[in-house]
């Protein structure tokens, strides 16, 4: 449930970001990255998440720090993966996607390896929303 939550809240920020994002540019396509993917991808990877974050912790007994290493490192290598792939023939257009992309990247990254950990552990979050 945690990561759920945690993926709302981030299909929220990633939405905010885009918008933000793209207003700034003049020409912009959205044909790789929308509105819809982000709102469902985001809820999905999340869904997964939270499941590899509770296998991880049912079955590791320092789970939550093998959590935020896996997921720190899958980060960082997405990133670099971001930044070394070509996204368009256009390079005005490759750049603002390189620039939408690190930004939704880094906000799940985030999000994941830190946030999902932290409010697991809250015992508001669990009274208040769970």
């Amino acid at each position: 449930m945690t990561g759920l939550f945690v993926g709302i809240a981030d299909a929220l920020i990633c939405l905010i970001y885009n918008v933000v994002f793209r207003s700034s540019r003049h020409y912009f396509s959205s044909t790789l990255l929308n509105v819809s993917y982000i709102i469902f991808g985001m809820l999905f990877v999340f869904f997964v998440i939270g499941l590899v974050y509770m296998v991880i912790r049912r079955f590791f007994g320092n789970g939550d720090l093998i959590f935020f290493i896996i997921f720190a490192m899958l980060t960082i290598w997405v990133l670099w993966a971001i930044h070394w792939a070509h996204f368009s023939t256009d390079p005005i257009e490759d750049a603002s996607l390189r620039g939408e992309y690190t930004g939704v990247a880094l906000i799940a990254g985030i999000s994941a390896a830190i946030g999902i950990p932290l409010l697991h552990r809250s015992h508001k979050f669990e009274l208040y929303v769970v």
